[in-house]
């Protein structure tokens, strides 16, 4: 079980600065989360995607409520992975969670 960080003025802002730190990704690049950005079940935290496409505009999931976590998140992007049946699959996402993996 890990620690949850509390959460402070300082922890904020820089969740807050992670999450704006422009990206730009190509089809083809290899991807993982930024910290403290994972809001979704797959990919694994430490787990590698890559980008299949870069949505010219993005998409809304209109199936989500204004209560939850995913009212209005752009979904300007598509990931592909491995899940763990061994199947590639591609989901939407909000590319300001995601980083270049090194």
């Amino acid at each position: 079980m890990s620690a949850i960080e509390p959460c402070t003025e300082a922890v904020l802002r820089e969740r807050l600065a992670v999450f704006m730190e422009p990206s730009c990704f190509q089809p083809g690049d290899l991807v993982h989360w930024k910290a403290g950005m994972k809001n979704k079940r797959l990919p694994e935290l430490e787990q590698l995607a890559v980008v299949v496409e870069v949505l010219p505009v993005p998409i809304y999931d209109e199936d989500k409520g204004g209560s939850g976590r995913y009212f209005m998140e752009p979904l300007d992007i598509k990931l592909g992975m491995v899940d763990e049946d061994g199947d590639f699959v591609i989901f939407h996402y909000d590319s300001r969670r995601f980083t270049k993996a090194m």
